[in-house]
């Protein structure tokens, strides 16, 4: 019996899951590129039989290919994929991730903003660490402040 493309698709993915455990991120990257290309070259027969199950697959996709970027150190990545989940809607890992780049890329105004808009999306998962990054780059931003009227 021939597999949807959901399926296939869905299995894609899970191997991109499995080499992740596995730290091998290269080959995880591959999996995701791959699930989210063919995404975007499905007819649209499939695309109507299988509307829902391939929409909450290229958000996941995305969020896990965001994750394994925050790991490679690729934040613009993390930031254009997880732009891209939030243009489908406001999603609470994608908040946090824009966040985790962000702050690394050192505009901490913008990771502020994300990680404040994760807390309040998050239904109590990782609000001790949101918590700490929201301290963490207020105290970025109030130092910014100070430095820039000349007050250190």
């Amino acid at each position: 019996m021939k597999q949807n493309i959901y399926q296939e698709l869905e299995q894609t993915k899970n191997e991109g899951n499995k080499y992740f455990s596995d730290l091998n991120y290269d080959k995880c990257i591959e999996k995701y590129y791959t699930v989210l290309d063919r995404l975007e070259n499905i007819d649209q027969e499939d695309k109507i039989t299988y509307k829902n199950q391939l929409f909450n697959l290229e958000i996941a996709t995305r969020l896990n290919l965001a994750n394994v970027k925050i790991i490679t150190r690729e934040y613009n990545i993390v930031i254009n994929e997880c732009q891209k989940v939030l243009k489908i809607g406001d999603n609470f890992k994608a908040h946090y991730r824009m966040g985790v780049a962000y702050y690394n890329l050192k505009n901490y105004e913008k990771a502020n903003e994300h990680f404040i808009k994760s807390k309040e999306l998050s239904e109590g998962e990782s609000i001790a660490v949101i918590n700490n990054y929201i301290s963490e780059t207020s105290k970025h931003i109030k130092k910014a402040n100070l430095m820039s009227k000349n007050i250190i």
